[in-house]
């Protein structure tokens, strides 16, 4: 129980780092977004600002430029120059446009809410047009006293975030012709060219970013907490089958203490039985009569096979509770079949039987136990025997198969086994042949023979035809020759 709830902390503890972690990693990503679309932003401005700015230089380097008077574009009042309008010889009209104007004109005409904005700035300008705001004012005070730019994001008048950017304009010689009365000295800050992006397009390039993160997040939290579910699920199953497991084992060794300990409390006084009733059975100073001798026999009948029961009982309960003491070593196999045909003599002449019939005299070495080998073969081989019709036959071949084991096979002519009795054959206590009451048997030989032979890393069957007869075989390691 302790490991069950020891397993349990044990996934909580899973879930909550693999929370933590996703947690962790979306806090982390969400920070990125929110620096990528600043990033963007700055990069846009910076860009721009450099665009601007160089028109802006290469305006105040050539003075300027002409454009014709139209309906679009009349002359700059606020530009006091002599030279401010022409006229060309075949009466084409043009003004001089500078740079404060242009921006204010492309301001005008060409950019939108979304693509910022950008104008020149100055202490004393001579456009009003051109007076600074309130927050170009006081970015004038700072780049006044050193600084190069000043970039912030700040509200604008419909309250909504605007990235601005302003740096100075310093006077130069090819200023003076739109500044001529300025008091600012040669090289000193002029003004400043002040440019701006809103952030709104931005912001939601960051909130679908930021949507998709929480969405992909969750599904690989989704995915990770399933599997922990799953791993969960299978250490419980584990765990029950190994609870289950030992359950078991408790209970085969309590079965296995009480068979042993009933084995002996119950073969002491059967051994006893048996033994008196030998002695009685052979007392030659007062021997018995016929009906003695009956009731004698029928009580050592009924002995032996109280006997034979509980050596079978025990044997299967050695098997499955794993006590089974085996030697496995390359064994002959004729050995064992002959061996075991001479122990089943007094099997045949009780059942009137004919001679076990061999099909074959290959020598054939089996990786087995002998003394379970012949187990095995006894069992089948009385069973062939015991169940066969008057005047049958029982033969015994054995082959090597391609998968290099050996396969023995008992064949007898008996009345077979009906379909029903095949599927229940291999359980303890089901008798082969239990609807012939003349046959004594205790319902665990065949149980036994299957157990001994899996022990011994083999395999065993059977086929069977009512009326014609059956066949039981059984498979076995095969020791290669040299």
């Amino acid at each position: 129980m302790n490991e069950y709830v020891r397993l349990k902390q044990l996934v909580a503890l899973l879930v909550v780092i693999w929370s933590v972690l996703l947690i962790t990693s979306l806090g982390w990503s969400y920070l990125n977004e929110k620096k990528a679309a600043v990033d963007l932003a700055t990069n846009e401005l910076e860009t721009s600002f450099k665009k601007i700015d160089a028109f802006r230089e290469w305006f105040a380097s050539h003075g300027g430029i002409y454009v014709a008077i139209s309906e679009q574009l009349s002359p700059n009042n606020a530009l006091q120059s002599t030279r401010r309008d022409l006229e060309t010889v075949d009466g084409l009209k043009l003004t001089l446009v500078n740079t404060p104007y242009l921006l204010r004109d492309i301001q005008a005409k060409y950019m939108d809410d979304y693509s910022g904005s950008a104008h020149m700035v100055g202490w004393d300008p001579v456009n009003t047009l051109n007076t600074p705001d309130l927050w170009e004012s006081n970015a004038l005070t700072i780049l006044n006293q050193g600084h190069n730019e000043i970039n912030e994001i700040v509200i604008d008048d419909n309250q909504q975030d605007v990235m601005r950017l302003i740096r100075p304009i310093v006077l130069k010689e090819s200023c003076l012709e739109c500044h001529s009365q300025t008091k600012v000295k040669l090289g000193d800050v002029l003004g400043g060219l002040s440019t701006s992006v809103p952030m709104k397009p931005y912001y939601q390039q960051q909130e679908t970013a930021i949507h998709h993160l929480v969405l992909s997040h969750s599904v690989i939290w989704l995915f990770g907490v399933l599997g922990i579910g799953i791993f969960y699920r299978s250490e419980t199953r584990a765990f029950a089958a190994l609870l289950s497991k030992k359950h078991a084992d408790a209970a085969n060794r309590a079965k296995s203490e009480f068979l042993s300990s009933m084995s002996h409390e119950l073969r002491t006084p059967l051994n006893a039985i048996l033994g008196f009733s030998q002695l009685l059975d052979s007392d030659q100073k007062t021997p018995l009569d016929e009906e003695q001798k009956e009731k004698v026999a029928y009580i050592m009948s009924s002995g032996q096979h109280l006997l034979t029961l509980i050596n079978g009982v025990l044997d299967l309960s050695a098997i499955e509770s794993g006590q089974l003491e085996l030697s496995i070593e390359p064994v002959r196999l004729l050995d064992g079949i002959n061996e075991s045909i001479s122990l089943l003599k007094p099997v045949l002449t009780e059942y009137h039987a004919s001679q076990i019939e061999l099909l074959n005299d290959d020598d054939v070495m089996l990786l087995a136990d002998f003394t379970k080998l012949k187990q095995v073969l006894i069992n089948l081989l009385a069973n062939a025997v015991k169940y066969n019709r008057k005047g049958g036959s029982v033969k015994i071949n054995w082959h090597t198969t391609t998968d290099d084991v050996v396969r023995v096979s008992v064949i007898d002519t008996g009345k077979g086994i009906t379909k029903d009795n095949q599927q229940k054959l291999f359980n303890a206590f089901e008798r082969l042949g239990n609807e012939y009451s003349n046959i004594e048997g205790t319902g665990i030989g065949l149980v036994v023979t299957q157990k001994l032979v899996e022990v011994m890393n083999g395999h065993i069957g059977f086929t069977s035809e009512v009326n014609k007869g059956s066949t039981f075989w059984f498979e076995l390691p095969l020791v290669k020759k040299k």
